[in-house]
């Protein structure tokens, strides 16, 4: 005979591990935020600027995804993506992201001179470019980093449905619970339509 799932125990079980898996990223998300927003306790360097400009080879019909791909190829960049700037006098203006260092790319219209800017950071800006990861791309590490993310957040969601379950099930006084989940729900609300209006 088969045996029946305890679903309290199962969900105890998934709340414990949701909350592993959640708090990993949490702390790392606490600890480079802080350098964030304490920015004036620390020390701060003038990140060192090399600036070099270099031949590059592309065709004028060419896609967005595919020059990022070849400037990869062709300069040997590293790091994610994180602004495409087409100015008004027509250059592009690239940015890519890696913990400590910035690279700006300017590329003229005729797509045949790249100017590259490179900024070192020092290790606030390191710590700082963890917290500021946020989208795939960039190589197999970062998109690496991004599925622990999206795991840590569907975590959390886990951790807090189970939460609410095993809550009304422990629980014979739901009155303080009822109180906290109505002011937690009222603050995300009352902060979404602030930022929204």
């Amino acid at each position: 005979m088969a045996r029946r799932i305890n679903i309290y125990v199962l969900l105890r079980s998934v709340h414990l591990y949701s909350a592993a898996v959640a708090g990993t990223f949490l702390l790392m998300y606490f600890i480079t935020g802080f350098f964030l927003v304490r920015y004036q306790w620390f020390s701060h360097n003038e990140p060192e600027v090399i600036t070099t400009e270099k031949e590059i080879f592309m065709d004028g019909d060419i896609t967005k995804k595919k020059m990022v791909s070849l400037l990869r190829d062709q300069l040997g960049i590293k790091g994610q993506l994180t602004d495409y700037i087409e100015q008004k006098n027509g250059n592009l203006e690239i940015w890519f992201l890696k913990p400590g260092l910035r690279t700006t790319i300017t590329i003229a219209p005729d797509l045949k001179i790249a100017r590259i800017e490179q900024n070192g950071h020092d290790f606030h800006r390191f710590i700082t470019a963890f917290h500021r990861m946020h989208q795939y791309g960039g190589g197999f590490i970062y998109d690496i980093f991004m599925v622990m993310m999206d795991l840590a957040s569907l975590s959390l969601i886990i951790f807090s449905i189970t939460g609410i379950y095993l809550w009304f099930k422990i629980l014979q006084s739901k009155i303080w619970g009822i109180i906290f989940l109505v002011l937690g729900l009222s603050y995300s609300i009352w902060v979404i339509i602030s930022l929204t209006t």
